[in-house]
């Protein structure tokens, strides 16, 4: 019987109700809420029990018939800023000094400017001005307002208490349009160099906002029909899709970002997004035209530089495309131009990897890539990095490195041909016979037309050198 009124239900389980409403699927509920589809489907039973009803249909008339959406987003004020389109903006308040020493105001202030700095690299979304936010120091706020009046959906806030020679810094991201806490980080540290912890607060904080803002803005895109979506939206719902890894969600989500560069031809962002789809399909060993694929992201990357040559993210989707194409150094040249751009753009420590995972350098790919991890300890593609570094591993003879790190690479994404191919491969080398036989197996049910050479496009040849000596050792005769 369905239940009257008031049916217990969690914030988690409504979002997936709303989505479910909005005709996702499990597996694209995952990508837009950030967890797996085993946790969806237990979330989807759970809501059909709590609602007392048989199925999702029927969840679905019951969301709408006891009123139990959320606010809904086309209802939300709009938070945007001249220029940038529907882009929302973020703004950074002044920290609260909460040390009894009134001198300490200027390592809170220097916080904020470098944060504020370190945000607007990422071109994607506007920061409003140092100046614009002081006007707030040392008053008692309403995020709302602040959100309304500056025209900024989101809100940093922080606060920052010394002790002796410890400190205490507080970090949080606040959706201006609902009042609700999107991300909070803390850090506590020894005081003893204050330039190099301001910049380690800085760089860790802007990397770990990133991928909140992003999940939160895919969230609010997929919340709204697809016909409705302009550019903005169509990329950040494209993102979420992007980052589930598999063939059929690369696939969706080309579509979604060549709807935005159709809806907008000045967008950026849009054509960095087609690059990074082709690229994936490539590093996944998923294309069946790799020549194609190597073009095309080289292509839409130019394009994407040519529209804004200040755009991080551009660059370094450009190193990928020159890669491919074999033009190394212009590869690492880009990849440095996207870290002058945005120190913090964890990505680019990745991508110096690309040439570097070779005998001789795999102890600095393997540096570069535990820098990226620290960056970026929530990054969406962590599991690229994880796999990686367990690739640095295994061409340094490594094995038991490598199979570790490859169990932690499956651990976050566990539908990655190269990830359970490494396993293999490096159990083989460790004469774990039972253990490479298993992997190989899931290797071949997820990617029954395996075809080694094709990772070439995107991994040193003695990698892929060994990669084939070692599944030939685990069983594999393709």
């Amino acid at each position: 019987m369905r239940a009257q009124a008031g049916p217990l239900l969690s914030p988690r389980q409504l979002e997936v109700l709303e989505l479910m409403a909005k005709g996702l699927v499990n597996r694209e509920i995952a990508s837009a809420l950030g967890i797996a589809p085993a946790t969806v489907k237990r979330h989807v039973s759970m809501v059909i029990d709590a609602l007392g009803v048989t199925n999702r249909t029927e969840a679905v008339s019951a969301l709408h018939e006891l009123g139990l959406q959320s606010q809904n987003p086309e209802t939300l004020p709009e938070h945007s800023v001249p220029g940038f389109g529907s882009r929302p903006a973020i703004a950074v308040l002044p920290f609260d000094n909460l040390s009894n020493d009134p001198e300490q105001d200027y390592f809170a202030d220097g916080l904020v400017e470098d944060l504020t700095t370190g945000l607007a690299a990422h071109r994607w979304f506007p920061v409003i001005a140092r100046n614009s936010c002081f006007v707030y120091k040392g008053r008692s706020v309403d995020v709302g307002q602040v959100s309304r009046e500056l025209g900024a959906r989101y809100v940093v806030e922080g606060s920052t208490r010394r002790v002796g020679d410890r400190v205490r810094i507080q970090v949080q991201l606040i959706d201006g349009a609902s009042g609700e806490h999107v991300f909070a980080e803390g850090y506590d540290r020894d005081l003893t160099d204050i330039f190099a912890l301001q910049d380690e607060v800085v760089e860790r904080t802007v990397m770990a906002l990133e991928p909140a803002l992003f999940q939160i803005e895919g969230l609010r895109a997929a919340r709204r029909p697809a016909r409705d979506l302009d550019a903005w939206e169509s990329v950040q719902r494209g993102i979420l899709l992007g980052w589930d890894r598999t063939r059929e969600a690369l696939l969706e989500a080309r579509t979604l970002f060549e709807r935005a560069a159709v809806l907008d031809p000045g967008f950026a962002p849009a054509e960095t997004c087609i690059s990074g789809t082709h690229i994936g399909e490539l590093t996944l060993g998923f294309s069946e035209s790799p020549a194609e694929s190597a073009a095309a992201a080289l292509r839409h990357a130019e394009r994407a530089v040519q529209l804004d040559d200040r755009d991080a993210a551009a660059h370094f989707a450009l190193s990928g495309g020159l890669f491919l194409h074999r033009r190394l150094t212009e590869a690492e040249a880009a990849n440095l131009r996207t870290l002058e751009l945005d120190p913090s753009f964890a990505r680019a420590y990745w991508g110096l990897t690309f040439t570097r995972r070779t005998p001789e350098q795999a102890d600095e790919s393997v540096a570069l890539l535990e820098k990226a991890i620290r960056l970026s300890p929530r990054d969406p593609m962590l599991h690229e990095f994880r796999l990686y570094l367990a690739s640095a591993h295994f061409v340094a003879g490594r094995d038991a490195e490598a199979l570790a790190e490859a169990g932690r690479a499956l651990v976050l994404h566990r539908e990655s041909p190269f990830a359970h191919g490494l396993s293999a491969a490096a159990a083989a080398f460790l004469g774990r016979q039972d253990a490479a036989k298993q992997a190989l197996a899931t290797l071949l049910e997820l990617d029954p037309q395996h075809r080694p050479d094709a990772f070439r496009f995107f991994h040193p040849e003695p990698l892929i050198d060994r990669y084939i000596q070692g599944l030939g050792r685990a069983g594999f005769d393709g």
